[in-house]
């Protein structure tokens, strides 16, 4: 928990530098800024894990393209009553959001957007996904880099809030989702990509991510929810460290099949 405090005020902290850093960098052009605030961002708050934009960011530099209909469908909103159900499609929905916006699909990015908005609203999150946020994208949406600037902000604004309002466990749950879905998609990709090397690559560089998300659930173990996710994420991790050198499409197959089970688990 104290762990989980202190991200907290280092997030914050990240935050105020960003902020007092744009001034100086009027000049620079907009991507740059952006990765720029990015590497302070994860230098300074140590976020634990890559976010969905990192991961998503590799498979497009990989050079695959977008599929239609491998994201959580929006009309599976209707099945999230709970918080944790809600917290672990909030990621899901956020990885989709990221997916459409990395390669331009407005539409999907739209619709998207619009279920994050209401998962947001449904946990009470103040900040990130609200109307002001909405209408910015739609002013911005012919312009893929300043949209990806402001979803990525609006996530972190929305962690950062979870953090310091006493509701870590969704925060846990919000990550956990996101990373799950970020690791579907690229999972997906690579079983229809004759090509597949690069995406492999992504898979097996999650192990490290993939323990730092364990630690931190460590740190939740008295919620039940959070312990049987845990459980069921150390069995990914051991199957994905099975891999080794040789990664066949045989063994990309089994972890597909390993990643998809538990991905129903959430979306369903």
């Amino acid at each position: 928990m104290r762990r989980v405090k202190l991200l907290s005020t280092v997030l914050l902290a990240a935050f105020v530098m960003s902020a007092c850093n744009t001034g100086n960098n009027e000049s620079k052009k907009p991507d740059a800024m952006q990765a720029e605030k990015e590497k302070t961002f994860k230098e300074i708050a140590k976020y634990p894990i890559p976010t969905s934009y990192d991961i998503i960011g590799l498979l497009s530099k990989a050079g695959a393209g977008y599929i239609i209909g491998i994201n959580n469908p929006v009309t599976n909103m209707e099945k999230y009553f709970t918080d944790t159900k809600k917290a672990l499609n909030l990621g899901v929905y956020g990885a989709d959001l990221s997916y459409a916006t990395t390669y331009h699909q407005k539409q999907e990015t739209m619709n998207y957007l619009k279920n994050c908005k209401q998962l947001v609203e449904d946990l009470q999150i103040t900040t990130g996904f609200n109307a002001e946020m909405a209408e910015s994208i739609e002013k911005n949406i012919d312009d893929k880099q300043k949209t990806i600037e402001i979803i990525t902000d609006a996530f972190f604004e929305s962690y950062e809030y979870l953090v310091n309002n006493g509701k870590d466990n969704l925060s846990v749950f919000v990550m956990s989702g996101s990373w799950l879905e970020a690791m579907y998609l690229t999972s997906q990709v690579a079983l229809i990509s004759d090509n597949n090397e690069d995406m492999k690559n992504i898979i097996t560089s999650q192990v490290t991510p993939l323990e730092k998300l364990i630690e931190i659930m460590e740190q939740h173990k008295d919620n039940e929810a959070i312990a049987n996710l845990k459980a069921k994420f150390i069995d990914l991790k051991a199957e994905i460290e099975l891999i080794g050198e040789d990664f066949t499409d045989e063994k990309l197959i089994t972890i597909s099949n390993k990643i998809d089970v538990l991905r129903n688990e959430i979306i369903d």
